[in-house]
């Protein structure tokens, strides 16, 4: 089963973004953004609520958006 840190790394993959401009785009500070959405990826933290929703808004499907690890 592919793991929601997968999910992402996929999506930000399949529109050439870096994990740094992810991070941005979802309002994380120049410093944190690219450490954020490594995290992210490889299972070491989850989004909260309201990160999942800004993903949502970015056009990533509802389904997408709930972890499954």
């Amino acid at each position: 089963m592919i793991t929601f840190g997968e999910k992402i790394k996929h999506l930000r993959n399949k529109n050439h973004l870096t994990q740094k401009q992810l991070g941005l785009a979802l309002g994380f500070s120049e410093n944190s953004a690219d450490i954020r959405i490594a995290q992210y990826e490889s299972g070491e933290r989850k989004p909260r609520e309201d990160i999942l929703r800004k993903m949502a808004k970015m056009g990533v499907s509802q389904s997408l958006c709930k972890p499954s690890n």
